[in-house]
């Protein structure tokens, strides 16, 4: 089963960076383009200067950017801009938030060393598939850092939630190492646990787990392929055997999961006429009109909370946008016996309204495989629906797929019986930040 480690992390030293809000990031693969460049001037020490570099994409650029991050990061050591713990230790991280309906949440979880698992093991479960380049960016960057600068998002099943109390009994009595608001007004906060009675309990608690891969496909095969390289080299069985996750209960209350929507590039004359030709057959097709004066926003406001929600009660469904054709739901009439004698992985995932969208719309409409869309160019993904309505509205794009959110129980079967989701189904809500704490792999 999972096997836990502590380790003794890296922090920066807020004497040399002062506001630790300013040193920080989301996760590489969040930040855009044409976000990245305000975070390389928000501070000359910034984390993106390690996660991403800067620079041109060629190939042999690239190469010489992990090679610049490597060096940057040593000097930051070197210098006293980044510190590590003399004791090793499990860090308690809470982010407490607010959704887009103005609820409050608090999500409590650990930071930890998770042993690294090949997915024929069952140990780690994968749910999503992954795309080539970016999990080789990732392994170039570990092979030249050797570090964790950011962690893996994992799932665990705890329903009496021993560990949550033992997490939040930390917070209610031990002193902070550090708290922090980032840019979209999340709490951060950590603690350091050294104590090794709470320490043991956390461990024997997590003995007999099987963890969910709930974000960082990439960096964890990137991870896993760093590790064979080190155990060919003769350097197996130590810190390469193991990468920084962030753990978190799938009963917590303030576990979010997010969809996310698509983005799609390349339906030529999209029109209703194109709809009906091509999926009448599959799905009953509803408009929703935006009422005089309206503005798109709040038409979509109103498909997301109102008629998507209540389509869905009746079977699957998604919603669609495009400028010609304006709004649309699409409810599947696939009929259940198409599904009888599926293995279960592939009885559920069919089941799924991503799925049904990739496999019933984009596919044929895109005509690609499902485990190539988005690598070719054809698709784009965000957790933000606007986002996604702009880029049809700016002409970037041809038309938008709204998805409601995949459940944890639904992932964890899936997970569990071996079959994975189209690639970017799900967004665990929020991300964890990067630059909190780096595992170093040769400590």
């Amino acid at each position: 089963m999972a096997e836990i480690r502590p380790f003794r992390g890296i922090f920066y030293n807020r004497e040399a960076v002062g506001e630790l809000a300013e040193v920080v990031a989301p996760p590489y693969d969040v930040i855009s383009a044409g976000s990245a460049e305000k975070y390389f001037a928000r501070h000359e020490r910034n984390i993106i200067r390690l996660i991403l570099g800067k620079g041109s994409q060629d190939s042999g650029e690239r190469m010489s950017l992990y090679q610049q991050a490597a060096q940057v990061f040593d000097s930051w050591l070197d210098e006293g801009i980044l510190r590590q713990d003399i004791h090793p230790a499990i860090y308690v991280y809470s982010q407490r938030y607010s959704l887009s309906d103005g609820s409050s949440r608090e999500r409590f979880g650990f930071i930890t060393r998770l042993k690294l698992e090949d997915f024929d093991k069952g140990v780690v479960m994968p749910h999503e598939f992954t795309f080539n380049r970016p999990r080789e960016d990732r392994l170039n960057l570990l092979r030249a850092c050797r570090s964790n600068f950011d962690q893996i998002f994992c799932v665990y099943p705890d329903p009496q939630k021993k560990v949550d109390g033992a997490l939040e009994e930390v917070a209610d009595t031990e002193e902070e190492t550090f708290c922090l608001v980032d840019e979209e007004g999340i709490v951060n906060r950590l603690w350091t646990v050294v104590d090794q009675d709470a320490i043991a309990f956390i461990l024997e608690q997590m003995a007999d787990k099987k963890v969910l891969l709930a974000d960082g496909h990439h960096r964890y095969e990137a991870a896993l392929a760093y590790r064979d390289e080190m155990r060919r080299a003769g350097e197996g069985g130590k810190a390469a055997e193991y990468m920084m996750a962030y753990m978190v209960n799938m009963y917590a209350p303030g576990l979010s999961i997010l969809p996310y929507h698509r983005i799609v590039e390349g339906l030529k004359e999209l029109n209703v006429l194109k709809l009906l030709q091509t999926l009448s057959d599959r799905f009953l097709l509803k408009e929703v009109k935006s009422l005089p004066g309206e503005p798109s926003s709040q038409t979509l406001k109103r498909l997301l909370e109102r008629e998507l929600e209540s389509e869905c009660r009746e079977g699957k469904a998604f919603g669609m946008y495009g400028r010609e054709c304006g709004f649309w739901i699409l409810r599947s009439m696939r009929d259940e016996r198409d599904q009888e004698d599926l293995p279960i992985a592939d009885h559920i995932l069919g089941e799924l309204d991503v799925s049904i969208l990739h496999q019933q719309v984009i596919i044929p409409l895109l005509g690609t495989d499902s485990r190539k869309t988005g690598e070719a160019g054809g698709i784009r993904y965000t957790s933000d629906p606007y986002e996604a309505l702009a880029a049809v509205e700016r002409s970037e794009s041809d038309a938008a797929f709204f998805l409601n959110p995949a459940d944890i129980d639904e992932i964890m079967a899936i997970a569990g019986a071996g079959g994975r989701m189209p690639q970017k189904s799900t967004y665990f809500y929020p991300k964890p930040i990067t630059g909190m704490v780096i595992n170093k792999l040769d400590a």
